[in-house]
């Protein structure tokens, strides 16, 4: 085993998003950064819809502009019988590939050091300084910043925080078989092939279309569904890992902390991380920052309560927990309801009529309430 000597300020596990975006807010600072990514090749693979909202994006100083493939007017909600209500609220997808490669390749410049093919395998602290063990060297660092997905290392061995984890698959699916258009919304699909949703987003010259479930053949029956001229020839598979339990417990001790999916940080309503990952980033490298110049730790202890106070979100939990797996008659309801229109939609003329022939829906009415005001005051901050 080749031994690194060199004491870093910071590690940081994992070279996605929180990582990078980690990085790059603390290459702002004097301290000396390492990155460790037990994949081969920074940005790939992407099993990510890869959208996020404007909002996201104002959280970085730096502009995202050539990685941005599309822009979008907000997102639909489908439902079985295929009618929908809409939300307007603007975002972006990315070239979440080509986003991550460019961030790499400025850290580069930067003299962080990257290693890839870096899977850590133990972690130890050594009197003020974690050793990180890999399977190949093993590296000294003063903080560590656990960046390492949903599946994270860093937390399993330092935190052991208890966490949920579904499964998402997803097509990477060639416009040129995919006959149908999907005009400037990033498009769900609550359908009861999934306990969660499914979705179909449209970039210039690829489909990424994907679901919350484990088996590819349920993703194939929901494309042959809704889409039965769609092709999958030459599109690519990916599958992955997110966590659903929202912020974990811990996020901090010792000079460790944890960001992104790694902290637990996507969103339980939309599933979406990108946004919480990167507001993330940015709040650990502030602290670490502010420390490194008063050398007051108080900033660190508070990097916990920094981010629950900024992510948090009223009646989420309730809201993730009762409004999936709805039975197939109460998400048609819900469709024919709206019927394509604003979700900010009032009839309760039409409501109460509808209700004569589906009593049911009274059970379910306080966390549809409650998941429609969620869209109307924080639709930009769930994705």
């Amino acid at each position: 085993m080749e031994t690194k000597e060199e004491i870093y300020d910071i590690a940081i596990v994992g070279a996605s998003i929180a990582g990078l975006i980690s990085a790059y807010f603390l290459s702002k600072t004097n301290l000396k950064i390492i990155i460790l990514e037990q994949k081969k090749e920074i940005g790939s693979p992407v099993c990510c819809g890869e959208a996020i909202s404007k909002k996201a994006l104002e959280n970085l100083d730096f502009s995202a502009g050539s990685f941005i493939d599309t822009e979008v007017k907000g997102f639909r909600i489908y439902f079985p019988n295929k009618k929908y209500f809409y939300v307007n609220t603007g975002g972006y997808i990315l070239n979440r590939d080509k986003f991550e490669k460019n961030v790499a390749d400025f850290l580069l410049k930067k003299n962080i050091k990257i290693y890839l093919r870096a899977k850590v395998i133990d972690i130890k602290k050594q009197l003020e300084n974690y050793v990180i063990f890999t399977d190949k060297n093993k590296f000294y660092s003063k903080f560590l910043i656990g960046a390492d997905g949903p599946v994270s290392t860093v937390d399993k061995i330092l935190f052991k925080n208890k966490y949920i984890l579904i499964d998402a698959i997803q097509f990477k699916i060639k416009k040129e078989f995919f006959p149908y258009k999907i005009n400037e919304y990033l498009n769900f699909y609550y359908d009861n092939l999934s306990k969660y949703y499914f979705w179909v987003f449209e970039k210039q010259n690829e489909i990424n279309i994907g679901g919350a479930i484990k088996e590819k053949n349920e993703l194939i029956k929901f494309i042959n569904k809704y889409f039965p001229m769609a092709k999958l020839e030459n599109s690519y598979f990916s599958r992955g890992k997110i966590p659903v339990s929202w912020i974990k417990n811990n996020l901090y001790k010792e000079n460790c902390f944890l960001t992104g999916d790694a902290a637990g940080l996507t969103n339980p309503v939309s599933f979406a991380g990108i946004y919480s990952a990167i507001i993330s980033a940015r709040i650990c490298a502030e602290c670490i920052s502010m420390y490194n110049s008063s050398k007051n730790k108080e900033y660190l202890y508070n990097y916990e309560k920094k981010i629950k106070k900024k992510l948090k979100l009223p009646f989420i939990n309730f809201v993730s927990k009762h409004c999936y797996n709805l039975p197939e008659d109460i998400l048609n309801f819900i469709g024919n309801y709206f019927d394509g229109a604003n979700y900010r939609k009032k009839d309760f003329v039409k409501f109460f009529k509808m209700s004569l022939n589906n009593h049911k829906i009274y059970k379910y009415i306080i966390p549809l309430a409650l998941h429609r005001e969620l869209l109307r005051y924080y639709g930009d901050k769930i994705w």
